[in-house]
């Protein structure tokens, strides 16, 4: 709310004409500008435990996918650009129109009242940097498992709605210190659980064939958990799954061969536009003869019309 918002110290760092500021549509809003950004939202103080691990949460979007964002968010002890000694979500970039979560586990050194900021850090000449909320929440105990290694997952050969995850579960916990005890882990995609692995032992390689996924994007996270609790997450790993869509065909050719003019390209692979897998054999390309109108010095298509299909 804007209430908030009012509680929150800004800094405009590279001393511009545009920082921070707050709408009832988009919540804090960073707006583009003619220099890079460098500008801090910083939360008033908060108390952190030495020895303790927290969580924090940004829900940020962009305003337009063609116009990437960035951010990172900070900890420190005094609400000023000197006091933010400590990086906990690495420089991020904020790519979808959609509001999405982006999170960081960190602890600090010492107990006492800290600030968390938001740095916005956007290229010149982007659009419009959202952040709706910033949440800070208890984090993994020191006795948890850490996250799990090896983390990979393969979508299904030649367009199989299918994608192989693999990984190896956590040999320490969040505090280095060796697990003993076995554990359940719990393999999500886009946020919920689909499955459970359960009484497994440390550093085992296990593997998971998730044959239910959905046509399109598919993001994967895994957690391990034990008598300590849940621990630390995986990194997201996002695959495209199924047959994909041909990316854009690549230098055409006209050649004149008196009354007609023939036109040659170089056909698509198997890799599409999302990085799915396309077969080339079923790709029909579409010839299709455009006119032009020119306007205030500029020309717009007016016409298309389809003049011919060509398979391989």
């Amino acid at each position: 709310t804007e209430n908030i918002f009012t509680r929150f110290t800004v800094i405009n760092a590279n001393a511009d004409d545009y920082t921070w500021n707050w709408n009832a549509n988009y919540g804090a809003y960073y707006l583009y500008a003619e220099e890079d950004g460098d500008d801090y939202l910083i939360s008033p103080a908060v108390n952190f435990e030495a020895g303790k691990n927290y969580k924090v949460v940004v829900n940020a979007s962009c305003a337009s996918s063609n116009y990437p964002e960035k951010f990172r968010v900070l900890v420190g002890k005094a609400a000023s650009v000197e006091g933010l000694t400590q990086e906990v979500l690495a420089t991020t970039v904020v790519d979808v129109k959609d509001s999405t979560d982006f999170e960081a586990e960190f602890a600090v050194a010492e107990s006492g009242q800290y600030y968390v900021a938001v740095q916005a850090l956007s290229d010149a000449d982007m659009y419009r940097l959202n952040i709706h909320k910033i949440s800070i929440e208890k984090g993994a105990e020191p006795t948890a498992p850490a996250a799990v290694t090896d983390f990979s997952v393969i979508p299904g050969l030649k367009g199989a709605n299918w994608a192989l995850v693999k990984f190896n579960a956590p040999a320490v916990a969040v505090n280095g210190s060796a697990l003993t005890e076995n554990m359940n882990i719990n393999v999500l995609r886009n946020g919920e659980v689909i499955k459970t692995f359960e009484d497994v032992a440390p550093s085992v390689m296990t593997s998971f064939k998730d044959e239910t996924a959905a046509a399109g994007f598919n993001t994967y996270q895994i957690v391990a958990s034990n008598t300590s609790g849940a621990g630390l997450k995986s990194e997201k790993i996002t695959v495209y799954v199924g047959f994909d869509v041909p990316t854009p065909v690549d230098e055409v050719k006209t050649t004149d061969l008196g009354n007609k003019i023939e036109l040659s390209w170089e056909p698509v692979g198997s890799k599409g536009l999302n990085g799915g897998y396309v077969d080339p054999n079923q790709v029909d390309y579409l010839v299709y003869e455009v006119e032009y109108q020119e306007f205030m010095g500029m020309l717009f298509p007016v016409i298309d019309e389809l003049r011919d299909s060509v398979r391989n």
